[in-house]
């Protein structure tokens, strides 16, 4: 199974992806978004963690 590596600068694009989804639809819909993204990379790795700090 390949393994994706999220690079800074992907890292703080799935944040600012995160941070827009709650201002526009509430945490609920955020958390949903994140997720989705992962799955977008074809799910070649899985099912990558996220975290935001």
């Amino acid at each position: 199974m390949s393994e994706i590596v999220k690079r800074p600068r992907a890292r703080q694009d799935l944040k600012a992806i995160w941070r827009y989804s709650f201002e526009q639809w509430g945490e609920k819909q955020a958390d949903k978004r994140i997720p989705g993204t992962d799955h977008g990379f074809g799910g070649t790795g899985g099912t990558p963690s996220f975290e935001l700090e």
